[in-house]
């Protein structure tokens, strides 16, 4: 199994109640059967537990929101009662992974940042370069089924092109960024005057949109540069 992860992955932590956000907010978290019977069990939270307990649209079970969409369970120093009163073994799947998502393609597994996280975006805004750390444990798992092999080897020639522009294959690129809370713009330069800008819109589910895409050719001494391409 190879294993790829950003080299800002491992670095993450959650700010917890210094965050100037919440991921517990307009989140229906669906639980987990395991999380489930933990929740059943006696517990210090058992009651509380229970009584902020609803099932949504689907039919899955989950946290209750309440009318300003926090979820119940949150306190007001913005910790989770569950983590902070009971323990972090006690979170359910979705909650103790979050901002952290893992794609698995048979031999393949990727783990990534979502940027929806104000520190996961912070990491990857300031991180000096952006590199993938991969180790092979040397198990032969079986393909993904489903995914073309042709198309994945090809997506992983583009990126991989890709990064190495990024690490120093076109000269220093300089990258320069913002996050405001919902739109992250990142724009990479390179020595020949190339850019390539980006906005994205992290949208409250934890997905997020692209809202501008842009690549210019070399700055003329006018200051204008040809569109390369533009969306």
């Amino acid at each position: 199994m190879i294993d790829r992860r950003p080299n800002y992955y491992d670095t993450f932590q959650c700010l917890g109640g210094s965050c100037p956000d919440t991921c517990c907010r307009d989140w229906s978290v669906a639980l987990d059967g395991d999380a489930l019977a933990d929740y059943a069990a006696p517990s210090p939270l058992r009651e509380r537990i229970a009584r902020n307990l609803v099932a949504d649209e689907d039919g899955d079970v989950c946290f209750r929101l309440d009318e300003t969409g926090l979820c119940a369970l949150l306190t007001p120093d913005g910790l989770c009662a569950i983590q902070r009163d009971w323990g972090e073994e006690h979170l359910c799947a979705h909650c103790a992974a979050y901002p952290r998502f893992i794609e698995e393609f048979g031999c393949l597994t990727e783990s990534s940042l979502a940027v929806s996280c104000p520190e996961a975006a912070r990491l990857l805004l300031v991180a000096p370069r952006f590199t993938l750390i991969e180790a092979d444990d040397g198990i032969e798992d079986p393909p993904f089924e489903g995914v073309d092999p042709d198309l994945l080897r090809g997506l992983e020639h583009s990126r991989a092109q890709v990064l190495a522009l990024l690490d120093g294959g076109a000269g220093a690129i300089t990258v320069s960024g913002t996050f405001d809370g919902e739109l992250i713009s990142v724009t990479f330069t390179m020595e020949s005057g190339r850019t390539l800008a980006a906005v994205l819109r992290v949208n409250d589910n934890g997905t997020y949109t692209i809202e501008q895409w842009k690549t210019t050719t070399q700055w003329t001494d006018d200051g204008a540069g040809e569109n390369l391409w533009l969306g």
